[in-house]
């Protein structure tokens, strides 16, 4: 199969709008919080790589949260089948989580 094809094969639906933010983010916040999924994502900078700059917040019902990190996951997937594994850096210092309180778990990454 030719790069192309490869790259074709990995599309999704798109859903485009007049008004649509597009912007880069190289760091993501996501917390759960009762019903709800916020998603903050943001831009790490060379002066202080530690923080970053926020660029979107997104909030969502856990329906609609459940429904992106399945796609996501099923795209993952089939990109790394064609291109080969991803490795990202461990998550381990980054991974919080609310431990008095069982309604409101944090990832970062």
């Amino acid at each position: 199969m030719s790069q192309k094809s490869k790259k074709e094969s990995l599309q999704e639906e798109v859903i485009d709008t007049p008004e649509q933010l597009v912007t880069y983010a190289n760091r993501i916040t996501a917390t759960i919080r009762g019903e709800d999924a916020f998603i903050h994502f943001g831009q790490r900078t060379q002066n202080n790589p530690a923080q970053g700059e926020g660029v979107a917040k997104i909030y969502m019902n856990l329906l609609t949260f459940k429904s992106l990190v399945m796609s996501s996951a099923e795209l993952l997937k089939r990109y790394e089948a064609h291109f080969g594994e991803i490795v990202p850096p461990s998550l381990k210092e980054e991974y919080q989580t609310d431990q008095d309180s069982h309604s409101e778990d944090t990832i970062a990454g």
